[in-house]
């Protein structure tokens, strides 16, 4: 095929493109040049410099990728003429053994029956006489998809890395003609396509977070969540048509989990396996990654029952676009937690009414000396409960001195990152309302974080256990310690 390029005017500083030297042979201002006389026609210098890098890949469903070059066309003088240019590949051994003691490489000339599915590409040409660049319009080269199979690696290790020379091809020109001939430059007229082969077992990878975690929690007003989660898929290349990937589950990996990760989860069983709907993504051709996600569910009303930590292994299993299907590599799971919840996210006031905290009594407590407790109601700003000695950790038990049915929780305080309220009936077996670094909360009229209960817990004795900041400010200024107690109940 034969493109037109239409020239336009190109910066002198390209002589050097041609060849051309400049000698002074006197000391006046005038010069003899010597050198080629023609108008050379190269590859612009930025297609060029980059140069022209394939990869054909290898896979257990075959031979993927494409051979190709895209380079954009100038001359070196400015011509009012159309200079019609396309593209041969220079099936020569000389030029491959010259790039390779050029570049210290040891690259294959390909055979003549890949060589042969070369084709050469192209566009019209542009308006000629425009003077802001010399540029031309693109030449592609590429090899016919059928040749790609030629390609084929067996050795992993050994995988050859080959070369094809294309010139450029002078075929002419239109025009009011010139005063120099035009001629392809022996330099940078030539494109060399390097083209990198490789075998890959493992043409596909996950590329999203390989554990995911789904919770189920168990509140007194129902059961919220379920098992879902979705992976992003990606291949090592693009390749020609559409790959689908998908997810199978494998409970033969629940102990390698557990030995990787130091857990201890069960396998779901099997009527959820069964009941498992996994929707494919697929990844578009000339794409390496995924479009969306593979997505994983099981119907929620299948999960009410579940009770402990469980972990669900999937390994990634791909098809290509010829209806061969890969047993990958890679292996995701989805851990599926059941938790109880007495805290209300979702609250939108404080129920039941604030006691008076200073009516209770400190049974034990750690970090903090009881005999203090009543500092945090002596009024003014310097009311506080201190803690004891600076370090991570502090706690306290109160006393209600009578059953009461909490609904509320909260505290104000320096040093403090996240608290456990526990309530008990004896001081012996407790009941954990929750961590307030996992919980949302209500504001009261003091602008306190307040915790709320989806409804009453009886109990006599309240826990506090805090987890501290040691690098807080107020360590200094013997300020750490608690300003707040909020207790509501029904």
């Amino acid at each position: 095929m034969i493109m037109k390029i239409n020239i336009k005017y190109a910066a002198l500083s390209l002589l050097a493109v041609a060849g051309i030297t400049m000698t002074s042979c006197s000391d006046d201002e005038s010069y003899d040049v010597y050198g080629n006389n023609s108008n050379f026609i190269y590859i612009a210098p930025q297609d060029y410099s980059k140069g022209f890098t394939c990869e054909v890949m290898t896979t257990p469903a075959g031979v993927y990728g494409q051979v190709s070059a895209t380079m954009r066309v100038q001359v070196q003088l400015p011509t009012k003429d159309t200079v019609k240019v396309s593209a041969e590949v220079k099936a020569s051994q000389d030029l491959v053994d010259a790039y390779n003691e050029e570049h210290g490489t040891d690259y294959i000339l390909p055979s003549q029956d890949i060589l042969s599915g070369m084709k050469v590409l192209s566009t019209s040409g542009v308006g000629a006489n425009k003077k802001n660049s010399a540029d031309g319009d693109e030449i592609k080269v590429q090899l016919d998809a059928s040749k790609i199979e030629k390609f084929k690696v067996e050795d992993a290790e050994n995988a050859p890395t080959y070369v094809i020379p294309v010139s450029l091809k002078f075929d002419g020109a239109e025009g009011p003609g010139t005063d120099r001939p035009f001629a392809v430059s022996q330099q940078q007229g030539i494109a060399y396509i390097v083209v990198k082969t490789s075998k890959a077992d493992n043409f596909s990878s996950i590329s999203s977070d390989q554990v995911v975690e789904s919770n189920i929690v168990k509140t007194p007003v129902g059961i919220f969540g379920g098992i879902s989660a979705s992976f992003q898929f990606k291949n090592l290349i693009a390749i020609t048509g559409d790959m689908q990937g998908t997810l199978v589950a494998d409970n033969s990996l629940v102990n390698t989990y557990n030995a990787k990760y130091s857990a201890n989860c069960q396998a779901l069983p099997s009527n959820i396996l069964s009941a498992l709907t996994i929707t494919p993504a697929t990844v578009k051709e000339g794409e390496t990654q995924c479009e969306g996600a593979i997505k994983v569910s099981v119907p929620e009303d299948l999960t009410k029952n579940l009770e402990g930590s469980y972990v669900l292994p999937l390994r990634l299993k791909t098809t290509f676009a010829n209806g061969a299907t890969v047993d990958e590599d890679d292996v995701v799971y989805v851990v599926v937690g059941v938790k109880t919840s007495l805290v209300n996210d979702d609250a939108s006031s404080i129920l039941g009414t604030k006691a008076d905290a200073s009516a209770f009594s400190v049974v034990s407590a750690e970090n903090m000396d009881p005999a203090k407790y009543g500092d945090l109601f002596a009024g003014g700003w310097s009311s506080r409960w201190a803690f004891s000695n600076k370090g991570d950790k502090a706690s306290f038990v109160l006393d209600l001195k009578e059953t009461k049915g909490i609904v509320g929780f909260g505290c104000d305080g320096y040093a403090v990152n996240n608290y456990t309220v526990s309530v008990s009936a004896d001081n012996s077996k407790w009941i954990e309302l929750g961590n307030t670094s996992g919980h949302k909360s209500v504001r009261n009229d003091e602008y306190v974080d307040v915790y709320v209960l989806y409804g009453a817990v009886n109990c006599r004795y309240v826990k506090y256990e805090f987890n501290l900041n040691a690098n807080d400010w107020s360590w200094r200024y013997d300020y750490a310690g608690i300003t707040g107690l909020y207790l509501y109940f029904q």
